[in-house]
């Protein structure tokens, strides 16, 4: 194996390392999101959606590293290749221990982001779910200001909204 061929993979290796510790770090505000949620803390919100699309940027810059070190790694072990293997594929190509390595890095990452995906996948749900009820409260609130009830006192339908003086929203 020659001196490229190695430095590539061990910056594969890194750069799986790398997109690892993201994912990590991805699942870590995704709990620290959902606890925010439960307990109505919306600046904690606000502060890590924003940590969130910086972690999503940095998967993305990591992921178009891991790509270009795929595509790389294919051409030097098979120059006629038409498109890059997959990591996999290209793993398997590999001689001990690059090949050990890349396969258990690459579960691990699997592992991660199907972990994410995951989460995700609650905290949106959850964040949808409180979205309705406050969408609910809303209209409750609106049908009681302008007047609920279609008829007035003489059987007529009241067309006046009902007049309010103050509305208390801390209960």
């Amino acid at each position: 194996m020659d001196k490229t061929l190695r430095l590539n993979l061990d910056h594969l290796e890194a750069v799986l390392a790398q997109a690892l510790e993201r994912q990590r770090q991805m699942l870590s505000l995704l709990e620290r999101k959902r606890v925010a949620l439960r307990q109505g803390k919306d600046q904690d919100m606000v502060d890590l959606t924003r940590l969130e699309h910086a972690t999503v940027q940095t998967i993305s810059e990591v992921e178009k590293r891991r790509l270009q070190l795929v595509a790389d790694l294919t051409l030097a072990i098979d120059p006629a290749a038409k498109e890059p293997l997959k990591m996999k594929e290209l793993a398997e190509r590999l001689p001990e221990p690059y090949r050990g390595r890349l396969l258990v890095m690459r579960a691990k990452l699997v592992e991660a982001i199907t972990q994410v995906a995951e989460q995700t996948s609650v905290v949106r749900r959850a964040s949808e779910s409180l979205m309705k009820h406050v969408n609910g409260l809303i209209r409750t609130i609106g049908v009681v200001s302008n007047g609920g009830a279609a008829y007035g006192q003489t059987g007529r339908i009241n067309n006046e909204p009902a007049r309010m003086s103050s509305i208390n929203l801390t209960a």
